[in-house]
């Protein structure tokens, strides 16, 4: 049975042929020949250019060819270098972790309705609508478009009079 490249694992291993060119040497000596000779004799249909001009981050890769060679460097790596990177790693989660905290807290369902500006007093108490004497009601009459019409009529001739 043979096993069939996916796209992304294409543009991966091609990804990490090249970056391999541009590695120091003694660095690139520390890479197991296994891998080196699985991403050395490649030869896949995806074409990937390492920018000089560009960091290794900075460059458009794909995030499984970083996840790639983050666990080579690492498996290479001393003790204090591996000791470095398990350091970043705990920061970095710290750091997401606050932030999601932050932003449980910030859109909190409890809090979202909780807006002291928001507040407004739209429904009076009772006690204030039964003092209040100087309310009552009005009876509006509507009247229609004779009655109006023959009222225009009435006062153009009274203010000639």
């Amino acid at each position: 049975m043979v096993y069939q490249v996916t796209k992304e694992e294409d543009r991966m291993l091609m990804e990490l042929k090249e970056i391999f060119k541009y590695l120091e040497p003694d660095l690139y000596n520390k890479i197991p020949d296994k891998i080196k000779n699985l991403v050395e004799s490649y030869n896949g249909q995806y074409k990937f250019v390492y920018d000089k001009t560009k960091t290794l981050n900075e460059q458009n890769i794909l995030q499984k060819t970083k996840d790639s060679i983050v666990y080579i460097f690492y498996s290479i790596a001393t003790p204090e270098e591996r000791e470095l990177v398990n350091k970043n790693i705990n920061n970095y989660e710290e750091k997401l972790k606050k932030e999601e905290e932050e932003k449980r807290e910030k859109y909190s369902y409890n809090k979202l309705f909780d807006n002291p500006k928001s507040k407004t007093n739209i429904v009076k108490p009772m006690e204030q609508v039964n003092n209040n004497d100087n309310t009552a009601l009005v009876k509006v009459e509507k009247e229609s478009i004779i009655t109006k019409i023959i009222n225009k009529i009435k006062s153009i001739f009274s203010k000639k009079g």
